[in-house]
């Protein structure tokens, strides 16, 4: 058994950190929505109608077994009335314009 943990924990620590981090990001997405559906008076069956999506859609958000699109989590937030996602605007600089002053 002590022989198959530590396979575990060497294919877990092989996993890229950008792989880990949206699993994440996905799983906090899964729990802020159940959390929000379970405050509000919707039903997911209610709640997937609302955003035009299957019931079995839902249920694989809500286990976390699926990336949903920004669209469809625009929609969540609209239906729930939560902010699931934050968006921001990029600050820095772009390529565009490191390239545009390089070239002067």
């Amino acid at each position: 058994m002590s022989e198959e943990k530590s396979r575990l924990r060497r294919d877990v620590e092989n996993i890229p950190e950008h792989k880990k981090k949206l699993h994440r990001s996905l799983t906090k997405v899964s729990m802020n929505v159940s959390w929000a559906l379970r405050k509000s008076d919707m039903t997911k069956e209610k709640l997937a109608e609302e955003i035009e999506r299957p019931v079995e859609w839902m249920n694989r958000l809500l286990g976390g077994g699926i990336d949903p699109s920004l669209r469809s989590l625009y929609k969540l937030e609209e239906a729930l009335e939560v902010k699931l996602i934050d968006v921001r605007d990029y600050q820095g600089d772009t390529d565009t314009e490191r390239n545009r002053r390089r070239r002067r």
